[in-house]
């Protein structure tokens, strides 16, 4: 989900994603081997405190995202890496407490992550970040610079390995996610629905099966 104080977000989530793979490789450079344990153990306790279901915090997108390697060869996280920037830590910093700071994803990495799946409120999201974009920058998006700006930013998805037909599907969200930005600042489920516009469930059978493809550069 996206928070921000200027956009009409959802007010609730199901679940959490994380990543815990990066969390785990940055206490191992404090010094801290059991950090993932730990956590783990943590996010079952607040479970069932609160009677949570055992997956609201989870890190199951982990096996699905990209890993890069630096000028030296070493793999590292770009997710992580654009996550924890000094200028996405100021931006998308959600929470602050004792111990605790949670820092949501890059803009572009969470609009490059939610386009491979473009489910639930994947569309709404994703149209919340490209109007924050236009209040902010006065962008004005088209499928064309939505491209350019991921494949910029998130070069590690591969894009330079997609099939024509993967980019046309992309292409199709792209154009669906536009369609609802431009739309009333409404949170999704208090929009009424309509006819007009690009159809969602239209193109979600387009792109289907083609989200199921491996979509990321190989490994070097």
């Amino acid at each position: 989900m996206v928070l921000h104080p200027q956009l009409a977000c959802r007010d609730m989530t199901r679940d959490v994603d994380y990543l815990h793979r990066a969390f785990e490789a940055e206490w191992m450079t404090r010094g801290v081997s059991d950090a993932g344990p730990r956590l783990r153990t943590c996010i079952k306790a607040t479970a069932r405190a609160f009677g949570l279901g055992a997956d609201w915090m989870n890190a199951a997108a982990d096996v699905a995202l990209p890993m890069t390697r630096d000028i030296y060869g070493k793999p590292f996280d770009p997710v992580s890496f654009n996550g924890l920037s000094e200028e996405n830590v100021k931006v998308n910093t959600i929470f602050t407490g004792p111990g605790l700071v949670l820092v949501g994803v890059g803009w572009s990495w969470a609009v490059a992550l939610k386009l491979v799946r473009y489910d639930k409120y994947d569309p709404h999201d994703i149209a919340s970040i490209l109007r924050l974009g236009r209040i902010q920058l006065n962008i004005k998006w088209t499928p064309a610079v939505i491209e350019q700006w991921l494949v910029n930013a998130c070069n590690p998805m591969g894009y330079a390995y997609h099939t024509r037909e993967q980019r046309e599907a992309n292409r199709q969200k792209m154009r669906h996610a536009i369609y609802l930005a431009e739309q009333q600042d409404i949170p999704p489920r208090t929009r009424h629905s309509s006819s007009s516009g690009p159809s969602f469930q239209r193109q979600h059978d387009v792109y289907a099966s083609q989200s199921r493809r491996g979509v990321y550069a190989p490994q070097p």
